[in-house]
């Protein structure tokens, strides 16, 4: 079996249709090393950072029809040569709008820094600020919804998006028993990530570009996922591992109220009982999170978005953290199982939460995952039982 692992890197400018015009690889310096990072959380996901040669000039970020524009879009590779064959294996990293560049005049670089296309519905690029009052009535289905906010004209002729979202099946067609409303001031993807959240969703782009909504995962999933990598102690692919609770953070106790149409008081209490969990209520005691929930109708989207948030705040506040070489298709929101004699792991099963990947050959990702086995079991009490 070849072990040798020769990482190869490209980058693409793309037109507006996230379609290939331009081949940046050979301009790309490898003196100012770059990196993506990824974070598991709702809407952006994924930051990079990168830098140019622009010896000639021909990037001019000071020309109007220069080729590289403050809108421009970037798709990232990275790939696996076969030493021998000489063949490519290809693994997208994501599509990348500019968030803000740097043009050095002495050293005749620039440096980009970028972050995935849920940025431009929000804050992190500015665009998609409401100045009015934005309301998806009642009534009104999820896809149509969505279709609808990607092809906002942007004032220039373009839509804001014209790659195909990609939906659950279960969302399809799904219609919205409520109205959602956004006040202006804020940003469409406020709306989005509300949208989400009334499916019980994650939302974020892929890599290759595509906005999706996702079941959110439960314990379940995690436990029947197959593995992306076995990671050991005592193979070259797992390096310099640490093991964090931020006990400050910590979650075991998901509390939500709603008042519906019919005046209705609902109310779900969800808390983490696992056994073997660290942070369960048996063993640290309550530490609570309340809200008020608005983007729900019934007493099962209750209890569904209270166990996602349980889940969710189980999963973000203790993790492993270690390095290993370059291995482009591991993606947050994935099953790996670590061997760690240190730990007592044996084939442990851990979700992985964040990935710091070098844009370097001799470079190793950072990887943050959480143990499985530490997610909560579901204690579920609603307004039927009280």
């Amino acid at each position: 079996m070849r072990q040798e692992i020769f990482p190869v890197f490209k980058y693409e400018l793309l037109d507006v249709y996230d379609n290939g015009i331009m081949d940046l690889t050979e301009y790309v310096s490898k003196e100012n090393q770059g990196s993506i990072s990824v974070n598991y959380n709702m809407g952006v996901q994924r930051s990079c950072t990168f830098t140019v040669l622009n010896k000639d000039n021909i990037f001019s970020t000071t020309d109007r029809n220069a080729i590289i524009k403050p809108d421009s879009k970037f798709k990232i590779y990275i790939g696996l040569k076969d030493i021998y064959t000489s063949d490519i294996y290809w693994f997208s990293q994501g599509v990348f709008y500019i968030s803000s560049f740097t043009s050095n005049r002495s050293d005749k670089t620039i440096e980009f820094s970028c972050v995935d296309k849920f940025g431009y519905f929000g804050s992190e690029l500015g665009y998609n600020k409401l100045v009015d009052t934005y309301t998806i009535k009642s009534g009104s289905k999820a896809y149509d919804v969505i279709k609808t906010i990607l092809m906002t004209d942007m004032g220039n002729g373009r839509m804001c998006d014209y790659a195909e979202p990609l939906l659950s099946s279960t969302f399809i067609g799904y219609q919205f028993p409520f109205d959602i409303t956004k006040s202006p001031d804020t940003f469409m993807s406020d709306m989005l990530i509300d949208i989400a959240s009334v499916l019980g969703a994650d939302i974020y782009y892929n890599t290759d570009g595509h906005l999706s909504l996702i079941d959110g995962t439960t314990d379940i999933t995690y436990s029947t996922q197959a593995p992306i990598w076995d990671f050991s102690d005592v193979l070259p692919e797992y390096l310099e591992s640490s093991f964090s609770i931020n006990s400050t953070d910590l979650i075991n106790s998901v509390r939500l109220t709603k008042l519906d149409s019919d005046d209705e008081y609902l109310y779900t209490l969800v808390e983490n009982t696992n056994p073997l969990s660290p942070i369960s209520v048996q063993r640290i005691g309550r530490k609570s999170y309340y809200e008020e929930c608005d983007t729900v109708s019934t007493q099962k989207e209750l209890d569904d978005y209270a166990k996602y948030l349980l889940n969710l705040y189980s999963i973000a506040q203790q993790t492993i953290d270690f390095s290993s070489v370059l291995l482009p298709h591991l993606d947050v929101n994935k099953v790996v199982s670590i061997s760690d004699t240190y730990y007592n792991y044996d084939k442990e099963r851990f979700i992985i939460q964040g990935l710091n990947i070098p844009l370097y050959e001799s470079g190793v990702i950072g990887i943050s995952a959480c143990r499985v086995a530490s997610l909560p079991y579901y204690d579920l009490r609603s307004s039927d039982d009280i």
